[in-house]
């Protein structure tokens, strides 16, 4: 009976870490796609300030 509640106890702590990897990762995802946007804004400010002068 015990095997059975561990086997169930790891195969949840499995999924908890799947889960935990794959919010880690999108969050990391999300940040870099934000500091990619950071840097296009910038680049498009400068080419606005180049196109102005």
């Amino acid at each position: 009976m015990s095997s059975v509640v561990e086997m169930l106890l790891k195969f949840k702590i499995v999924q908890l870490e799947g889960k935990l990897l794959l919010y880690e990762s999108l969050v990391s995802e999300f940040s870099r796609m934000e500091s990619i946007q950071q840097v296009a804004s910038k680049a498009e400010q400068q080419m606005k300030e180049i196109l102005k002068a």
